[in-house]
């Protein structure tokens, strides 16, 4: 018989206001122009990636402040920077989602 794992630790993720404002505005373009459905499921992806593993995106650099590094994430219709702090599992999105130039809206 086999233990059960224990589910991992999460990530705490912090999105600025500046951010989710933003996100938000993205959104309501995405959804007039046919592609909400794309963009909606693209951010719950993106938010549980960071949530759970967020070394799934790509390390850029050491950040000054110690333990920080700057990750970049990409998926379909969104690019994302993030800084990572391991030892305090915290995510710190600092700008905007960016709409990929071919993402249709």
């Amino acid at each position: 018989m086999s233990e059960t794992p224990y589910p991992p630790v999460p990530y705490n993720v912090s999105y600025s206001k500046w951010v989710l404002d933003e996100l938000r505005q993205t959104l309501r373009r995405a959804q007039a122009g046919g592609w909400g459905a794309l963009a909606g499921s693209a951010v719950e992806s993106i938010d549980s990636r960071l949530r759970t593993y967020p070394q799934f995106g790509e390390p850029k650099k050491d950040l000054a402040t110690s333990g920080n590094v700057l990750w970049t994430l990409t998926i379909h219709p969104f690019f994302v920077e993030y800084i990572l702090n391991e030892e305090q599992r915290m995510v710190f999105v600092i700008t905007p989602f960016e709409v990929m130039r071919n993402a249709g809206f």
